[in-house]
């Protein structure tokens, strides 16, 4: 153990900036886990892209209609989801409604174009009603790599976990974390167990009132080169933020604007006269901005400023991803525009005005 505790030291000091900050591989495998038998996590989901049969990262099912997981397992466009099996690709799958990102944490709530079935296969976890105690047993699952260098499992694993103190953990993780955040290790007949990549999203549970009843404390955020402590994202201390989505009243569909309008929705960009932009442009927007715009009909529309963090900061609009320095081409768009900036670089951003 104590060879595994430096060579955990040596892997983070390598990888912190790599995995913690930039986070680039979504998610963070269950190392040293065992294969989960059929129908006993039957909240896990798997996030997939459109087309594709691999998860990229996982999730728990909350609700028929909603899917709790990573933030920085989602971008602005749709993701398909998958439930009722163990086996990656298979399942039932649906596809996303609506993304839903919490500000403040790496969190988001994905809700569904049609609910799932709930079954003896696919179902919910309980949801806490306080934060889980140090020390708690609990369990991690997911599809993620075996190891940091490792292809990915054929089936579902599982590990057994426990709860770290906040201080302990905020010690060996460089002081990255927040308090809303739950931390685990696990051991399994002697080897660390740990998340890693293509795990982030998934469920951490725990059956903290020995019930045999699973609670759901977490979604797997991050960790160091898939060795040692993992980050959860807490869902305690998310719940008024999940309950305002969960439990919203059902409202009659608005009517559409009419054709040549756009409208505005989000605090992440500001109107400026005839024109829409980044925040603060052309100083330098924020960490984690998003907003979305409406265009109703064709408008046509003139970019006067462009520049973003390359590959991570994207206005998505006429169905293509624009970021770093290439702008997109001037000309008619219609539909939902898109913009969000991740939690590190900031540029001066963009600025799009209307030329009718």
């Amino acid at each position: 153990m104590a060879r595994l505790a430096v060579l955990a030291l040596l892997l983070a000091a390598a990888s912190a900036a790599r995995i913690a900050k930039r986070r680039e591989v979504p998610g963070i495998n269950i190392v040293n886990g065992t294969d989960a038998p059929p129908c006993v996590w039957k909240w896990q989901v798997g996030l997939y892209r459109s087309g594709s049969n691999s998860p990229s990262c996982g999730g728990s099912l909350i609700s028929p209609t909603w899917v709790v997981t990573a933030k920085h397992c989602v971008g602005s466009s749709s993701v398909d989801v998958m439930a009722g099996s163990i086996l990656p690709g298979q399942g039932e799958r649906r596809t996303s409604k609506r993304i839903v990102k919490k500000p403040d944490t790496d969190m988001a709530l994905i809700e569904l174009s049609e609910p799932f079935t709930l079954d003896d296969c696919t179902n919910v976890p309980r949801l806490p009603q306080s934060e889980v105690p140090t020390g708690s047993q609990c369990y991690i699952t997911g599809w993620g790599r075996l190891g940091a260098s490792d292809p990915q499992p054929s089936t579902l694993q599982q590990a057994q976990t426990n709860v770290v103190a906040y201080d302990e953990c905020n010690s060996q993780m460089n002081s990255r974390i927040n308090r809303s955040d739950v931390c685990v290790l696990g051991n399994y007949n002697g080897i660390p167990t740990s998340g890693c990549y293509g795990d982030s999203g998934g469920p951490l549970v725990c059956d903290t009132d020995g019930d045999g009843e699973f609670t759901l404390y977490g979604a797997t955020s991050w960790g160091y080169a898939c060795d040692g402590i993992t980050v959860y994202d807490g869902v305690y201390s998310a719940m008024d933020w999940i309950n305002s989505y969960l439990n919203a009243p059902t409202q009659a569909p608005t009517p559409a604007p009419p054709p040549g309008t756009w409208v505005l929705d989000g605090s992440g960009c500001e109107m400026d006269g005839n024109c829409i932009q980044s925040l603060n442009q052309p100083s330098n927007y924020g960490n984690s901005q998003e907003c979305s715009i409406y265009l109703y009909g064709d408008i046509p529309l003139r970019f006067d400023a462009f520049r973003t963090e390359s590959r991570y900061d994207i206005l998505n609009i006429g169905g293509t991803g624009y970021s770093g320095s290439s702008a997109p081409p001037n000309g008619a768009y219609s539909g939902r525009v898109t913009w969000a900036s991740d939690f590190s670089v900031t540029a001066t951003g963009w600025k799009m005005c209307r030329t009718d």
